[in-house]
């Protein structure tokens, strides 16, 4: 999988001003054809991908609803191929645990540990159950974990729905070992800033913009969006205390990778993922 890495917003911004016409002609080939062929770096094979249209006939989010046969849509399929360029050899933390991505990578990976949050009032690090197996709750803002735990964690849109983001990405830091990895999606769109939607106050959940909810294997209501992430997310990774920040870009029309496709320009998601690095 080819990856364009950036450490500045700039670089990054100037790239998908590049792919512009690119990005719309391989998304408007996939509302049309409802399909493509490429490369799936889960299957390690040329496989067929499939578009599942949106139930209502509105906008189909070709990020989240372009499947491959073996089952992962475009955002999992990208953090297959970006995973097996960093292999993770031992202590590796996914904050998922009953999705199809975990599936696959505990295939690859038979030493990874997942996680699940079942709300507020469980205490992390106990053991629920979801889905028919033993979960254990880990809230990112307070993690059970001791310092220096895991030589890799990854989190896949989860940043947004926690109300405090500087806190989770610090709680990232804290366990991981020195020198480790930090690897992370997020639907980040076309902001410099972030764009905050709900806060947290003196215990007190406050709206400041109308409510939204994305989809969640642990709640059939979905998961509050506290903020939309913007780019400046490398600039908290490195207030965070990482040595190391960069936005990967994994646009690969060949592999089905793409952006959303959002109809709004301002909110097209390009297929994006976070890599930081502890301090030695």
């Amino acid at each position: 999988m080819q990856i364009d890495w950036f450490t500045s917003v700039d670089g990054a911004m100037q790239r998908f001003e590049e792919l512009r016409g690119q990005a719309q002609i391989a998304q408007e080939t996939a509302y049309r054809e409802k399909k493509m062929r490429g490369w799936c770096p889960a299957c390690r094979r040329e496989t067929n991908m499939h578009l599942v249209e949106a139930p209502d006939g509105g906008w189909t989010n070709l990020r989240e609803a372009l499947f491959c046969e073996c089952g992962l849509n475009s955002r999992m399929r990208m953090i297959m191929g970006v995973v097996e360029k960093y292999p993770p050899t031992e202590r590796f933390l996914m904050f998922e645990r009953v999705t199809p991505l975990f599936g696959r990578m505990q295939e690859r990976y038979p030493f990874v540990e997942g996680c699940e949050y079942f709300g507020d009032d469980v205490q992390p690090g106990e053991i629920r159950q979801a889905h028919g197996i033993d979960v254990r709750h880990e809230n990112m803002l307070e993690l059970s974990y001791p310092a220096r735990t895991f030589r890799y964690v990854f989190h896949g849109d989860v940043l947004e729905h926690v109300p405090d983001m500087q806190v989770a990405l610090r709680e990232c830091y804290r366990v991981l070992e020195p020198g480790g990895t930090l690897l992370f999606t997020c639907p980040v769109f076309n902001f410099r800033k972030h764009n905050v939607r709900a806060v947290v106050e003196g215990g007190t959940l406050r709206h400041i913009q109308e409510p939204a909810y994305h989809g969640n294997p642990m709640d059939p209501n979905g998961a509050l969006v506290f903020a939309e992430p913007g780019l400046e997310l490398l600039d908290d990774l490195r207030r965070a205390g990482f040595a190391t920040a960069e936005l990967g870009l994994a646009f690969n029309p060949a592999q089905g990778i793409l952006r959303d496709g959002n109809p709004y320009d301002d909110y097209n998601m390009w297929p994006i993922i976070f890599k930081a690095t502890r301090r030695p």
